[in-house]
């Protein structure tokens, strides 16, 4: 590089963050733009001039350019990165030659040559050095030929075969505002952020193509009336059954049109095709202007009977989004049917590529949501990537609008019959309150303002959208409907075709409506609050209603009739800590906060306030097997159990909870069992408090289980400390718990044994690390216990890193360590094991613990030595010990190797060295393997026969995880 191009570097880098004066501007570029597809090599070839002014206060040496396509050339890119990191590893394992990237680039400046240089390791973000400064007030044109590999389909720019989704495909100038320059690599999660301008696209392609884009056709163009007959054509074929619905090639495949599209005040351009679209169209005409807007579906016969309606879906959304903001500005809108792989849909100036299917009302659903991002992305051009709560969100607010007016806020992703077996109400509200609470319940939320790329792959849906939606539906219920219309048309107004800001927002919707809303944008948007509102105290006509969700909110108080109706509502000033609220009403039957369920609340169960001396009382329900809990009653679930282990034979029994699911604060069960095999009364019980803190801690936990079987008796409290992240994203989790065992094991008939097998109290801490991007698996687990009344202390160490090796091969490595101090001989119960341990303390499932059979006494626990190999050894001074495993292509066979060494208590039992190696059959993941063991120790190298071998084969098993697995309906192998 040039000494003088460096610098110009160096002084652009240094204004990235730099505000310019003079108040708000805005760049203007202008496209010309000519591509041709090749789609036998999947390749466009074309050239672009842009004509940049420069509207800005400061003159510029250099432009950033967004080169896209190279996020899908190596693994470099943010993209992928961010695609390892979720742990999806399609990107990661395809085949060089299905990437894509943007070549052949030869940047001129008025004419002058112009270099570029990759910015910060990016590969999709150039700095462009321009040749001279560019003035305030100045224009440039800027030009290049380029080439584009399209990529198989990654995520948003790719192919399917012959269907293209031709989207951030062009080099792009980057948003230079009073912000300063905003150069955003592409990512899959986490959107974009672009220029305004004019766009004349000029595409060639294959003549036996339909092409949806962005802008408009000449009406004169012949393109218009081949579309036009494509239509009926479409409608005579939607008659037609399968397979012969089938559109004929018209024209030789050589042969090319050429389409020239144009539209002005947009900030990107697609366009998409494929020689097998139906094209169906209608009109609108806008609620304001009474302008018709032309309404366009064009799909494949994978999904051709849903489609049928994606006319009408477009036009609805058109029709109400322009009702509820502002009137549509452009000619047409347009929903494709295509191969998206980066979420059910996405949204570009006039037209948006859905990947939805399965129902009409997940089509309808997600043609509205995306047709609406014309309003909160396409016209309203705030960064995405910054603040995606300004697009996704406030989208997400009008689209459980539409779903509530509209299709009576019902959904259709589950049944109807399970929905009332479950006691569910499967409405677009309830799965956005539900959704956030299913993180906000764990503490692992995050502020609404969260920038994208910060987002966790869950808290992006339920935060970003979700909650934005439900907390603009608290602004709604707080101001009135009609006076948040009238500020999102004050907001649409001033600020369409251009780039807000969230104080842009907060600064209309108080002007509008003379309200202070900072407790609502500078608090609870930018917090990450937890609200909980509860009437504490009345006086007559006076109520005392406590704010416990530390932040200053208001909340509305609601009197109730007999029939739990609303007879009169009242809203508090916001508040924090307690306000109190006088009504005029003398005749209601109880109080209610937020009795529309519209302020999005962690706990409603104290909502209501009633006559008589229990005001929060709730009637209890009993729900056999399992229904969703509703806050007004104090829900029981009641539901049957089996087991079965070798002492008690068949067990069966009544498990009685409360708080399964959803996770709630406290939560109980109790388990009693008969088991059959023995006559004896079995089982267990248990209770968890969990507090949420916001510091160091994620949550604490604090149980007590106790467990009674034939074999043992248990009381197991616990208290558990998981800590806070850095950073959300991050993969590392960590945990610390600090419990105490008191144990008692038995023999088959039922009675204690001798007091050396009775262990009062032992107790231990222990410190967990575990960490899982797509390509690495990382644990490690530290453990300091002791038992007074033996006079015995461990300590333990273990930690395991496992990597992706080659495609569809993992590799892993374990290492245990653990020492033991003891007054006298090691009891055998506290000895580390070379096949893991004998479950002293009865924390796992175990088929036959007083190895009374053949088969299921072949059951290890991979702890300690985690041989998989039975070797019945146990060491009482320590153990060393170091497993790999090796998983072989496809999903059942690893092979194994363990070695140990450990140190005896017992002079008469010397120390030792272990081995073996094997093949395990991974049945089901983390759940049920079988091992067998071919060499090893036990064996004295190889078994002398095959009996030998065959009583060494054995088994891990793990019940609970395989009902987890089986439950969430994807068995992972």
């Amino acid at each position: 590089m040039k000494k003088r191009s460096l610098v110009l570097l160096l002084l652009s880098l240094i204004t990235l963050g730099a505000f310019a004066q003079g108040g708000y501007f805005q760049q203007d570029l202008a496209y010309q733009i000519e591509v041709r597809l090749d789609d036998q090599a999947h390749v466009l070839r074309g050239k672009e001039q842009i004509r940049y002014t420069n509207n800005s206060p400061n003159a510029l040496d250099t432009i950033f350019l967004h080169l896209w396509p190279n996020a899908y050339r190596d693994q470099r890119s943010a993209f992928a990165k961010q695609k390892r990191e979720d742990g999806s590893l399609k990107y990661n394992d395809s085949d060089p030659q299905d990437h894509g990237a943007i070549d052949s680039l030869d940047f001129k400046v008025d004419g002058v040559a112009a270099s570029i240089s990759e910015w910060q390791g990016n590969p999709d973000i150039a700095v462009l050095i321009l040749p001279k400064t560019l003035p305030a007030g100045g224009s440039v044109t800027i030009s290049t030929p380029f080439r584009v590999k399209i990529p198989i389909s990654f995520s948003r720019l790719g192919h399917v075969d012959q269907q293209y989704q031709i989207c951030q495909w062009y080099p792009k100038p980057a948003v230079y505002d009073r912000k300063g320059w905003h150069p955003i690599p592409y990512l899959d999660q986490g959107e974009f952020f672009s220029e305004f301008g004019t766009f004349d696209v000029t595409i060639n392609v294959p003549k036996n193509y339909v092409v949806g884009a962005t802008g408009d056709l000449a009406a004169d163009d012949p393109e218009v009336a081949w579309l036009n007959q494509r239509e009926q054509l479409s409608r005579e074929l939607l008659e037609k059954p399968l397979p012969e619905a089938i559109f004929p090639a018209e024209f030789p495949a050589d042969q090319y049109k050429s389409l020239h599209f144009h539209q002005e005040r947009v900030h990107d351009f697609a366009w998409f095709c494929d020689k097998n679209y139906y094209v169906l169209a209608d009109t609108v005409d806008l609620p304001t202007s009474k302008r018709p807007v032309r309404c366009v579906a064009m799909f494949t016969n994978l999904d051709r009977n849903l489609w049928r309606r994606g006319p009408e879906y477009v036009a609805k959304a058109v029709y109400h989004y322009s009702l509820w903001n502002g009137d549509y500005p452009y000619n047409h809108a347009t929903a494709v049917d295509g191969a998206l792989s980066a979420g059910a849909g996405m949204e570009y100036p006039n037209i948006t590529v859905l990947g939805a299917g399965g129902s009409a009302s997940n089509l309808e659903m997600v043609t509205m949501h995306e047709v609406g991002h014309n309003w909160y992305y396409g016209i309203l051009g705030s960064n995405e990537r910054a603040y995606p709560w300004m697009d996704e969100g406030l989208n997400t607010f009008f689209e459980a609008r539409y779903w509530k007016e509209l299709c009576n806020d019902k959904l259709e992703m589950i049944p109807v019959p399970i929905q009332e077996r479950l006691g569910l109400d499967f409405t677009h509200t309830f799965m956005a309150q539900e959704g956030y609470r299913l993180s906000a319940s764990q503490n692992s939320d995050q502020p609404v303002e969260t920038h994208a790329a910060d987002f966790t792959g869950m808290n992006y849906g339920v935060v970003a959208y979700m909650k934005t939606g439900l907390s603009f539906n608290y602004l709604e219920d707080y101001l009135g409907r009609e006076m948040i219309d009238r500020c999102f048309h004050a907001y649409y107004e001033k600020w369409k075709f251009k780039h807000p800001y969230p104080e842009d927002v907060q600064d209309i919707f108080e002007k509008v409506s003379g309200e202070d809303l900072s407790w609502f944008f500078e608090a609870y948007i930018r917090g990450k609050h937890k609200l909980d509102f509860k009437i504490t105290h009345r006086e007559g006509n006076t109520f005392t209603v406590r704010n416990n969700s530390g932040t200053t909110l208001p909340v509305s108080l609601s009197l109730l009739d007999d029939q739990g109706k609303a007879i009169a509502t009242y809203w508090t000033k916001p508040f924090l800590h307690d306000t109190t609220i006088t009504v005029v009403e003398t005749e209601f039957a109880a109080a209610m906060v937020n009795e529309n369920g519209e302020i999005p609340e962690m706990n409603e169960a104290n909502n209501s306030f009633k006559k008589g001396l229990f005001h929060h009382r709730r009637p209890m329900a009993l729900d056999f097997l399992y229904k969703f809990p509703t806050p007004d009653k104090f829900h029981l679930g009641l539901a049957p159990v089996i087991g079965y282990n070798t002492t008690d034979g068949f067990m069966g029994g009544m498990l009685l909870y409360h708080n399964l699911f959803p996770e709630k604060p406290f939560s109980f069960h109790v388990m009693p069992m008969f088991g059959f095999g023995n006559s004896h009364l079995v089982g267990n019980a248990g209770f968890t408090y969990r507090w949420l803190p916001s510091k160091l801690f994620r949550k604490i936990e604090l149980s007590t289980q106790a467990s009674s079987f034939s074999t043992f008796l248990r009381v197991k409290p616990e208290l558990t400390f998981v800590f806070n992240k850095a950073r959300e994203r991050s993969p590392f989790n960590n945990e610390l718990s600090l419990d105490a065992q008191i144990l008692a094991r038995r023999p088959s008939d039922g009675s204690l044994i001798p007091s050396d097998w009775y262990l009062p109290v032992y107790g231990a801490a222990k410190w967990s690390t575990t960490a899982k991007t797509g390509l690495t698996t990382f644990g490690f687990k530290a453990e300091l216990g002791g038992n007074l009344a033996d006079r015995v202390g461990r300590l333990s160490v273990e930690s395991a890193y496992g990597r992706r090796i080659l495609k569809k091969m993992n590799g892993s490595i374990r290492v245990f360590g653990g020492v033991i101090a003891s007054a006298n001989n090691t009891p055998w119960l506290l000895q580390y094991r070379v096949s893991g341990s004998q479950d002293p303390f009865g924390e796992h499932i175990v088929l036959d613990r007083a190895a009374n059979t053949s088969w299921l006494s072949h059951q290890v626990i991979r702890d300690h030595g985690g041989f998989s190999s039975l070797t019945n050894q146990s060491y009482g001074r320590g153990l060393v010990s170091m497993n790999g495993n090796l998983k072989l292509p496809g999903k059942f066979l690893t092979v194994f190797g363990d070695f140990a060494y450990g140190l005896s208590s017992n002079v008469f039992a010397p120390n030792g060295a272990w081995y073996d190696g094997g093949i395990r059959l991974n049945i089901m993941k983390e759940a049920i393997h079988i091992n067998f063991p071919i060499v090893g120790t036990v064996y004295g190298g190889l078994p002398s026969s095959g009996k030998v071998w065959w009583q060494g084969v054995n088994f891990s098993f793990d019940p609970l995880k395989a009902i987890n697995g089986l439950a969430s309906g994807v068995v992972k192998f």
